[in-house]
């Protein structure tokens, strides 16, 4: 049975990895597209998205933008949460350094939070901060661009379609990225109390 769940923990940290990467396309591609957008003044009408290849209504795809992030935060919180539980129900056979050797598919974030087990415990605990701040800096590009749709409500097409399903969405996102902090602040204590 442990086999099924270093599956399921391979299966989540490489879900994982592709969804950071995403997310921070995403995100990028949000801040270049209102970039241009005030750039041009409300001249800028259609982009087009290489991978779709046909033009596209530019300020309906900047409408969209909390909407998707958001979406993709719920999704990454998901895995993330999937991802504990088998990392819960191996760590009672396993201990940290057969963990880390078991997971394959690790993320740049994972290498800026990377410590030992036998690093100073107030340094793993700050650097285990970096997945939920990063996270919280992603929920905060989704929530200006909806306060930013918001006071353009008049020049999008749909408005109160994007703006309601912004705001549902970014809810969703919120729960998930405050209860992703919970979890990672009770990791940092229990790495303190360990230390102890």
């Amino acid at each position: 049975m442990q086999n099924v769940w270093i599956d399921r923990f391979n299966a989540c940290s490489k879900a994982r990895a592709q969804y950071w990467w995403i997310l921070a396309i995403v995100s990028l591609f949000y801040l270049a597209l209102t970039s241009r957008l005030r750039a041009s003044s409300g001249d800028l009408n259609e982009i087009t998205l290489p991978f779709l290849g046909m033009p596209l209504d530019a300020l309906v795809v900047w409408a969209a933008g909390p909407t998707v992030i958001s979406l993709l935060l719920v999704g990454i919180l998901g895995v993330f949460k999937a991802r504990l539980r088998a990392l819960t129900v191996l760590s009672d056979s396993l201990d940290e350094a057969d963990l880390e050797a078991v997971e394959h598919a690790l993320t740049f974030v994972d290498f800026v939070a990377y410590e030992p087990e036998k690093a100073w415990a107030p340094l793993r605990a700050v650097k285990q901060l970096v997945y939920p701040l990063s996270l919280t800096l992603f929920f905060s590009e989704a929530v200006v661009l909806l306060w930013q749709l918001w006071q353009a409500r008049g020049a999008v097409h749909y408005w109160p379609v994007f703006i309601v399903l912004g705001v549902i969405t970014c809810v969703a996102a919120g729960i998930a990225v405050v209860n992703h902090w919970v979890i990672y602040v009770k990791l940092g204590r229990a790495i303190f109390s360990h230390s102890a």
